[in-house]
């Protein structure tokens, strides 16, 4: 999963901190479909190596 467009840019045009930017990220997925995705990839790489 990739954040979207406006955190990525605000990263990217240096303004962002790599803290504030994971924080953005974290809270980036408004969908309820995606924030239950990212907490089942998290949950998977807390058990080991997650092979793609």
């Amino acid at each position: 999963m990739t954040p979207s467009t406006e955190p990525r840019r605000w990263y990217h045009s240096g303004e962002g901190a790599h803290e504030r930017f994971r924080h953005r990220y974290d809270a980036d997925p408004a969908a309820p479909d995606a924030a239950e995705l990212l907490t089942c990839v998290r949950d998977l790489t807390r058990q080991g190596r997650v092979a793609s």
